[in-house]
């Protein structure tokens, strides 16, 4: 007479209690935060433009204009605004020209705000208006 073969109880797998994940999907979790969270950080440096401030001064006389220079990044956005003390009434108070001397800014005043993106630097800053302040920002991705 044959006999049958004893089955033996299925053994449960030693594992976490029903209800808590295995911790490797915790630490998978863990490093895809943390490469997403590079990826968005990278991308905001290479994206958003930081302001950089800048001033420059000078002075002129009748006889001569004076004359200072920029040279932002290419592509950089150059927001500013000049002022003048001592404008002779000759002349411009301020132009900005680009290195093919190519206007970029003319002003016609003793005071006044201009903003320009950078295509061809640097830029020539001059004028016949006294003694000239300029004060601005130029603003461009950090990498």
């Amino acid at each position: 007479m044959a006999v049958a073969p004893e089955t033996a109880a299925p053994v449960a797998p030693e594992s976490q209690p029903v209800g808590r994940k295995p911790r490797h999907r915790t630490r998978n979790l863990a490093i895809v935060v943390v490469v997403v969270a590079i990826a968005v950080a990278l991308l905001c440096l290479f994206t958003i433009p930081v302001p950089h401030s800048f001033s420059l001064s000078f002075v002129s006389s009748p006889s001569s204009l004076g004359n200072a220079t920029l040279n932002p990044p290419k592509g950089s956005i150059v927001p500013g605004s000049y002022t003048t003390i001592g404008y002779h009434g000759a002349g411009l108070p301020l132009a900005i020209a680009d290195v093919n001397k190519h206007p970029v800014y003319l002003g016609i005043q003793s005071a006044g705000s201009f903003n320009f993106t950078s295509e061809n630097p640097p830029y020539t800053f001059e004028g016949n208006g006294g003694s000239v302040s300029v004060n601005g920002t130029i603003s461009y991705p950090i990498l």
